[in-house]
């Protein structure tokens, strides 16, 4: 039987620690909650860039559909107040008094002309720039700089008193492949209801956030206007290391403030009381924690730093936590789904296949995979090459991971996203071949690979949904080489593999058993070259749309990398007209490095 639920459907027993904004706010989309034969999946794996018509961000909305009483930026006051509490912060503390003096004097000089103006981010950083602090405001680092935002921050009420929220409206969404993927983890979450239960309960977490309670109120607004109930849960890594010196030595919950300003987010009480209060809360009462999870048919997590999220998850010794204990088990019982965007997908690699643990990717630049390679090392700052404090020899933009893996929950291979749209085919080759992994996969923007591997033929299914694609490196038969071979006067760097581009509606089921990758892709094959106009970004993917059903090698250049995508008798191209999409599978890739002199 097929049901349809609005979101004014009410679960007829609610707990009183679920925080759900579809009270709050109507919307015209019901959701039709699929019978029990529909596939079942494990994870939704989306790859970021999930276009939402929110309060802030309304250029994604079809029509103007937010008021001043909804939160549609960031702002920041100028004042001295403000500047005292900077002061007090250890991340100033970290700064020279060089330094120190000069940002007081620049804030000094800007508070002068402009007493008490509230400004947004790009406001602050052209005040910084008209009174000669831009290179000192570039040049802070990590601590110093989100000490000074967060010191800045100014809390925005409504007429009633109270904070303005970040509000969505899925009904006016420009995009309607974020939408369908917004409802179709709400179905999959559903599949898992109790009987006696009218709306499937979703979790979600933003650990992946240096500011987990600042996204916090989208998740639950998007996910109740996708039809479920839906509950914040406070858990992120000073969460995890509050709980750690709880039991160790009782007082960790105290600390939650400190702990916070340890991990670069200052004054979050002042923005943010009741859900910082909340976490206090469940970290005196973890099974508040627990027992929202067992409640939950889905958990989803945001997009952001995914180390950040692992730390969530793990314990602060790396073991997995209690709560992603619980979570394998829900999992492994069929009683729940785990869903992510961006981070929220990268975290989930881990494991071991083929008897090599797989990794997590945790940062790095395109351009410079060939020259410089992928290092097992903590992630350097984003931000260290302004500062000059990179790490470790890294540099900001240099390839890194995670030896030990994320959560576990994909064994599969390597997860990459913001795929296509970012040129990450060649990051992606370089950290398999590094890493030893057979497969790794992109998730492009706006699309998400959904996951099934618990059933009974020993065989994982994959399945694609949404605007874009995903991408499969297979090295099975792949070769790499980074280093100068006897007699050459240069170093040279190659890397070879089997490539396949899934698009919307395309399966694909690997078997265990003999280790083989079979697919059914979505549309016709087509062995004529069909010239198909570039759609956003990523050199590849428009070079393939370019020679939609090539027989002869595609070649280009970039990043001072040559590519040509080898064309050979086991590679098909398929053409959907409806979706103008190219997909293809076996297509022999290989990428060389430019040759650099000794």
């Amino acid at each position: 039987m097929r049901h349809l639920f609005s979101l004014n459907s009410k679960k007829p027993k609610l707990s009183l620690l679920k925080i759900s904004s579809f009270f709050i706010f109507s919307c015209s989309i019901s959701v039709s909650y699929a019978s029990e034969d529909k596939p079942r999946y494990e994870l939704l794996l989306a790859g970021g860039g999930l276009q939402t018509c929110s309060s802030m961000a309304a250029e994604n909305c079809t029509t103007k559909v937010f008021d001043s009483e909804m939160k549609t930026e960031d702002l920041y006051q100028i004042s001295q107040e403000n500047l005292k509490k900077l002061s007090q912060t250890q991340g100033f503390l970290t700064l020279s008094a060089t330094d120190k003096l000069q940002i007081n004097d620049v804030i000094l000089n800007i508070y002068a002309k402009y007493p008490n103006e509230v400004v947004s981010r790009q406001g602050l950083r052209e005040l910084f720039e008209k009174y000669r602090g831009l290179p000192l405001y570039r040049s802070l680092n990590d601590a110093a700089y989100y000490a000074l935002l967060d010191s800045f921050e100014y809390r925005q009420m409504d007429a009633k008193g109270q904070r303005k929220r970040e509000v969505t409206r899925l009904q006016h969404n420009k995009n309607t492949s974020s939408v369908k993927i917004y409802q179709a983890f709400v179905e999959q979450a559903a599949l898992r209801m109790p009987k006696e239960q009218q709306v499937p309960h979703i979790v979600v977490i933003t650990a992946s956030s240096r500011d987990p309670f600042e996204v916090a109120d989208f998740y639950v607004s998007v996910f109740s206007e996708a039809g479920a109930e839906t509950t914040w849960l406070p858990l992120d890594k000073t969460y995890q290391q509050a709980r750690a010196l709880e039991l160790n030595s009782g007082d960790g919950c105290a600390q939650l403030r400190q702990l916070r300003a340890n991990n670069n987010s200052f004054y979050r009480e002042d923005i943010y009381p009741n859900r910082t209060a909340l976490q206090s809360q469940y970290c005196q009462q973890p099974e508040k924690m627990t027992a929202a999870l067992i409640d939950a048919q889905g958990l989803f997590i945001n997009g952001g730093d995914q180390s950040l999220t692992l730390a969530a998850l793990l314990n602060p010794d790396g073991s997995d936590s209690i709560e992603l204990r619980l979570v394998k088990q829900r999992i492994q019982a069929g009683q729940l789904i785990v869903g992510g965007t961006s981070a929220g997908t990268a975290v989930q690699a881990g494991g071991v296949f083929e008897q090599m643990p797989v990794p997590m990717i945790t940062n790095g630049d395109p351009e410079h995979a060939m020259k410089r390679g992928a290092f097992a090392n903590n992630p350097p700052s984003e931000r260290c090459s302004n500062s000059g404090l990179c790490k470790q020899k890294l540099l900001s933009n240099d390839l890194s991971y995670r030896a030990d893996g994320g959560t576990g929950l994909f064994e599969l291979g390597l997860l990459d996203t913001h795929f296509s749209e970012r040129d990450r085919e060649t990051r992606l080759a370089i950290f398999a071949a590094e890493t030893k992994q057979r497969f790794a996969f992109g998730v492009d923007e706006t699309t998400a690979l959904l996951v099934s591997s618990h059933n009974s033929t020993n065989k994982l299914q994959l399945a694609v949904l949404g605007q874009n694609g995903v991408f499969i490196v297979d090295r099975k038969l792949g070769y790499y080489f980074q280093g100068v071979a006897p007699g050459w006067t240069a170093r040279q760097s190659i890397v070879t593999g089997m490539s396949h581009y899934l698009n919307d509606g395309s399966l694909a089921e690997f078997d265990r058993d003999t280790g083989k990758l079979s697919f059914s892709v979505a549309g016709a094959k087509t062995t004529h070259t069909t010239k198909l106009q570039e759609v956003g970004r990523g050199i590849w993917r428009n070079q393939v749309r370019k020679h939609c059903g090539a027989n002869e090698s595609i070649k280009w250049s970039l990043f001072d990398n040559d590519y040509e995508l080898a064309v050979s008798d086991l590679t098909e191209f398929y053409y959907a007209p409806t979706t103008d999409h190219c997909s293809y599978t076996n297509v022999p890739f290989i990428i060389t490095g430019a040759k650099t002199k000794l």
